[in-house]
């Protein structure tokens, strides 16, 4: 989308901040299902812990969701369309086979995923693109084999062919849908290609499940710029920040972006990745399972 036609957010501005995949935090992990302490010390750094429940009073009438990584597992789809993308890779370039010898998963993971990102954040870390695919398999090509552009380009071609359609719903995510549905409006906000993220929702069964689909690339608008936050709420309705939630597993991206919008924030740390403090989420939790009782807890909408 060109910058003349970007959408305006709620309150009339325009924004194309962008922000890419946030690293990973690196302290000890507290969650809301256990007793934690009030700081938690990295180095010299002393960082308030997430509450295990609301605060005092709190009310949430809205809940908003993320796509990739809370309700859908994106990484084991990416994983399995490069296990079938693998042999042809092997086939082209057999000097790959070894590198392979610990299973394709450890390729992408090691080799092909971070040279993707390579490539994205040279470029400014922006909206995603084929353009990065396609260069993580010419830089596996060129560090591990030999150039090969006509390869680099038809593995890249089959492995998005089949990374939507490898996608699966987390087993906690439709069981968490079906209590939501009846209590509040639902949003789902995500960072992405429309292809990609659409398909993703069809095929999971999501896309009836929510009253508003805010798509990055659609917008032109990012997680974490509170805009777009802002402009899934108008949708719902006009909700207001301050009575709704957002429930997502990128510390910086979903929590960060959430709580500038004026939202509280669920952080959904499934890896039990460490907690580095800042920005700080209102709740973490393990599993989308923990959500419905802590909602309970602070009460919901009608």
């Amino acid at each position: 989308m060109s910058a003349s036609s970007r959408r305006p957010t709620p309150t009339g501005r325009t924004s194309s901040s962008r922000s890419g995949e946030a690293s990973r935090p690196a302290c000890s992990p507290r969650r809301a299902t256990t007793s934690m302490s009030k700081t938690a010390r990295t180095d010299s750094v002393v960082a308030p812990m997430p509450a295990p429940s609301f605060p005092a009073g709190t009310r949430v009438e809205t809940v908003c969701l993320d796509l990739d990584g809370t309700l859908v597992d994106a990484l084991a789809g990416w994983r399995a369309a490069f296990a079938l993308t693998w042999p042809q890779l092997i086939e082209g370039a057999p000097s790959l086979a070894g590198l392979g010898a610990a299973g394709s998963d450890q390729v992408y993971d090691h080799h092909v995923r971070p040279a993707m990102h390579e490539a994205w954040s040279a470029d400014g870390e922006g909206e995603w693109a084929d353009a990065y695919v396609l260069a993580g398999f010419r830089t596996l090509l060129q560090r591990h084999a030999q150039p090969d552009a006509a390869l680099a380009e038809a593995a890249a071609a089959h492995y998005l062919a089949a990374a939507n359609e490898q996608t699966q719903l987390y087993p906690d995510a439709g069981a968490l849908l079906d209590w939501l549905s009846p209590r509040y409006p639902l949003g789902l906000i995500s960072n992405g290609l429309g292809r990609d993220q659409r398909a993703k929702a069809a095929r999971c069964g999501l896309t009836a499940r929510f009253e508003v689909i805010v798509i990055s690339e659609e917008v032109d608008l990012r997680k974490p710029d509170p805009a777009i936050f802002h402009y899934a709420l108008e949708r719902l309705g006009g909700a207001d920040p301050a009575t709704s939630l957002y429930v997502g597993d990128n510390v910086e991206h979903d929590v960060a972006g959430a709580r500038s919008a004026g939202m509280h924030a669920v952080w959904l740390n499934r890896s039990g990745a460490p907690y580095a403090g800042q920005p700080i989420p209102d709740i973490e939790i393990a599993t989308l399972a923990e959500l419905p009782g802590l909602l309970d807890a602070a009460g919901r909408a009608g």
